[in-house]
C-alpha cells in the first residue's frame, strides 16, 4: 500500500479550488501560444474558448443529474441540484456547441486543434484536486498499487455505510488510487501528443486524436472506479461494462475513426473564417453568459471563477477590436452596451448563499475599492455645436461603510459613511482639470419594496491645482455637493433608477453626476446583495453607458463589485463588500 490520506474539509477544499482554477490557467496560456503559433484570430479563438468552456462545465454538472432527476425535470418542470459532475458529461456538451460555432462561422479545423489540445493537461492538473478532495476512489484490492482514506474522506464514509469497516476504524480499506491514474494517463497522452502535433497533416485531427485518446482512457480507468461514485445513470451496469463506459468506447471508436479518415484526405481544404461583426460577437457572448444565469444554481464557487477566467480574454479581445475600429462601427452601441451586460453577468453570477435577513436584524457592511480610466470633456457654444474637447484621466480609490437594520421582511433603514481620494489630469498641464482631491460625507437610506432612496452632503476637498510662472493658477479650494438615488419597483426583480452625484469621480464605481437605469434586475434578492445595472449616464453633459454588478464570492458574506463606464472613453472600477449580521 502506498500511503493513507488524510485531509480536513478546509485543506480539501483549498486543493479542489486552487487545482480547478489553475487548470483553467495552464488551458488558456497553451491556447494562447497555440494560437499566436498557427496565426489564427484570438478574436473569434478565445469566444470559442469561452463557449465550449461553459459547455464543459455546464455539461458536467447535466451529466451527473441522476434519472430521478431528469423524470422530475419532464414532469415537474425544474431542474435539480447536481450531485456532482463529471468530464464526460462536459465533453459530450462541448462537442455539439464547437461545431455549431464551426458551421455558422466557418472555424478552421487547426481552431478546433488548439482548442482541444489544452483538455488533457487541464483534465491531470484538474484531477490532482480530486486526489485531494478523495472523491471518486477505486475499488477495494489487495494490491501493492493502493491507498487508504482516513476518517471523514468520502471512501472511508462509504465504507463505514456499507458495514465494511466498523465505526472508528483507523482507516479504509486499500483502494486503488484511481485519481492518481487519471492524473498520470492524461498528463502522458498531453505529452504525447504535444509532440506528435506538428506532424499530423490535416487540420482537425490532433482535435479528434485528443477527444479519442480522452475518452478511451476515461473507458479503461473506469475497470479501477468504484461504481457507486459514477454521477448520473454513468455507473450503471449493462453488459458487464458501466454505461460510461460504453459511451465513451462509442464515441471515442468514432472519433478515432473520424481521425483516420481525416489523416487519409489526399486533398486538404483550405478554409478561412467568416469575418464576424463585433456586434454579432458580442450578442454570443452575452446569449452563453445568459446560459450561465440559467443553470447558475447547479455551479459551485470554483466554477463560476473558471468561467469568469475563461470570459476575460474574450472579453478583452472584442474590446480591443471595437477600440480599433471604433469610428467605422454603426452598431458599436449596441455592441458596448451587450459586452458591458455580459460582463456584469459573469462577475455577478446569482448565488443561493446570501444569508435570509429578517425582521430586527442588524448588519454593518464594509467595503473598499478603486476606479480608474478616462472621460472625455466637451465645450460647446451656444448653438451646441462642440468646439474643444479634452480627455480626463482618473484614478480614484474610496470606501464605504453603512450601518443596517431590518423594518420588516421587506423594509431596512440605515445610516453610513463614504469618502474616495483621487487624481485628475487632464492634456492640458495648465487645465483646471489637473488636481487632487479628498471626499468625505455621511448618508441616510430606505429600502422598501417598491421604493428606495438615499442621500446626504459630500465634502470635497480640492488640491494640486497647476502653477503658471511661480504664481498659484488656480488655489486649493473645498465645496460642499449633495449625492442622491432614487428607486422605483422590486429591488428583488426588477425595477428602474435614477442618481445624482454632482461630482464624477468615484468610490467603488464611475458615478456619473446623472445615471437612469433602463435594466436593474435583483435576482430575488431583497437584501440588494445581488444586482445588475445598466444604465444611460452623464459626465460633463456628454452621454454615456454605465454597466454595475454585485455577487457573492462562494458561500460567504463577501461581496465582489464592478462597473464599467463607456463614454468615447472608458473607466472600470472594483470593490469588494463585506456584511457582518450583526442579528
Amino acid at each position: 500500500m502506498l500511503a493513507k490520506l488524510q485531509l480536513s474539509d478546509l485543506q480539501a477544499a483549498i486543493f479542489w479550488n486552487s487545482a480547478i482554477i489553475l487548470a483553467v490557467v495552464f488551458a488558456l496560456f497553451i491556447q494562447w501560444k497555440e494560437m499566436k503559433r498557427l496565426r489564427l484570430s484570438l478574436l473569434l479563438g478565445f469566444v470559442v474558448i469561452a463557449a465550449v468552456n461553459t459547455a464543459l462545465v455546464i455539461g458536467s454538472r447535466l451529466g451527473a443529474i441522476d434519472m430521478a432527476g431528469w423524470q422530475g425535470l419532464f414532469h415537474g418542470g425544474v431542474l435539480p441540484h447536481s450531485s456532482g459532475k463529471t468530464i464526460l458529461g462536459g465533453i459530450l456538451l462541448a462537442l455539439p456547441v464547437y461545431l455549431l460555432f464551426k458551421k455558422y462561422w466557418r472555424l478552421p479545423g487547426s481552431l478546433a486543434d488548439v482548442i482541444f489540445i489544452a483538455l488533457p493537461l487541464a483534465a491531470a492538473v484538474g484531477r490532482l484536486g480530486c486526489v485531494a478532495a478523495g472523491c471518486c476512489h477505486g475499488v477495494i484490492t489487495d494490491s501493492w498499487l493502493s491507498w487508504s482514506y482516513g476518517p471523514g474522506m468520502p471512501a472511508y464514509e462509504w465504507q463505514m455505510e456499507q458495514g465494511l469497516i466498523p465505526e472508528g476504524a483507523a482507516a479504509s480499506l486499500p483502494v486503488y488510487p484511481v485519481q492518481a491514474f487519471f492524473v498520470v494517463s492524461t498528463l502522458l497522452i498531453f505529452i504525447f501528443l504535444w509532440r506528435i502535433r506538428r506532424k499530423l497533416k490535416a487540420p482537425g485531427s490532433l482535435a479528434l486524436l485528443v477527444v479519442g485518446a480522452i475518452l478511451l482512457n476515461r473507458a479503461g480507468m473506469e475497470f479501477f472506479r468504484e461504481a457507486t461514485t459514477n454521477r448520473g445513470i454513468l455507473g450503471f451496469m449493462a453488459g458487464g461494462l458501466k454505461i460510461g463506459q460504453w459511451i465513451c468506447l462509442l464515441s471515442g471508436g468514432v472519433a478515432l475513426g473520424l481521425f483516420w479518415r481525416n489523416e487519409r484526405r489526399t486533398v486538404i481544404p483550405k478554409n478561412s473564417s467568416k469575418r464576424v461583426s463585433p456586434l454579432v460577437i458580442a450578442g454570443a457572448l452575452f446569449t452563453l453568459a445568459a446560459f450561465i444565469l440559467l443553470f447558475h444554481h447547479l455551479l459551485s464557487f470554483e466554477e463560476k471563477v473558471v468561467l469568469t477566467l475563461s470570459y476575460c480574454p474574450a472579453m478583452a479581445a472584442v474590446i480591443r477590436r471595437v477600440w480599433v475600429g471604433w469610428a467605422l462601427m454603426p452598431q458599436r452601441l449596441a455592441t458596448v452596451s451587450l459586452l458591458s451586460l455580459t460582463a456584469a453577468i459573469v462577475v455577478a453570477v446569482p448565488t443561493d448563499t446570501i444569508p435570509r435577513i429578517v425582521k430586527g436584524d442588524h448588519w454593518i457592511d464594509i467595503g473598499v475599492g478603486g476606479v480608474t480610466g478616462s472621460y472625455q470633456e466637451v465645450s460647446r457654444n451656444c448653438d451646441g455645436r462642440i468646439i474643444d474637447t479634452e480627455k480626463i484621466k482618473l484614478t480614484s480609490a474610496g470606501f464605504d461603510a453603512s450601518y443596517n437594520y431590518q423594518l420588516s421582511d421587506k423594509e431596512n433603514v440605515g445610516a453610513g459613511v463614504h469618502g474616495s481620494f483621487g487624481e485628475v489630469k487632464s492634456e492640458d498641464p495648465l487645465s483646471e482639470n489637473n488636481f487632487n482631491y479628498r471626499a468625505l460625507g455621511p448618508y441616510l437610506f430606505f429600502n422598501g419594496k417598491g421604493l428606495g432612496f438615499r442621500g446626504g452632503p459630500l465634502f470635497v476637498n480640492y488640491g494640486g491645482r497647476p502653477v503658471d510662472n511661480g504664481q498659484q493658477y488656480f488655489g486649493p479650494s473645498t465645496q460642499t455637493i449633495f449625492s442622491a438615488y432614487l428607486r422605483v419597483g422590486n429591488r428583488a426583480k426588477y425595477f428602474v433608477d435614477a442618481g445624482y452625484y454632482d461630482f464624477p469621480f468615484a468610490h467603488f464605481s464611475p458615478e456619473p453626476v446623472f445615471s437612469f437605469g433602463l435594466f436593474n434586475w435583483g435576482f430575488e434578492d431583497i437584501s440588494g446583495g445581488r444586482t445588475l445595472r445598466l444604465a444611460l449616464a452623464s459626465i460633463k453633459d456628454e452621454l454615456g453607458f454605465v454597466a454595475s454588478g454585485r455577487g457573492a464570492l462562494g458561500k460567504t458574506n463577501l461581496f465582489l463589485e464592478g462597473s464599467v463606464y463607456v463614454q468615447k472613453e472608458v473607466m472600470v472600477g472594483a470593490g469588494l463588500r463585506y456584511r457582518w449580521i450583526v442579528r
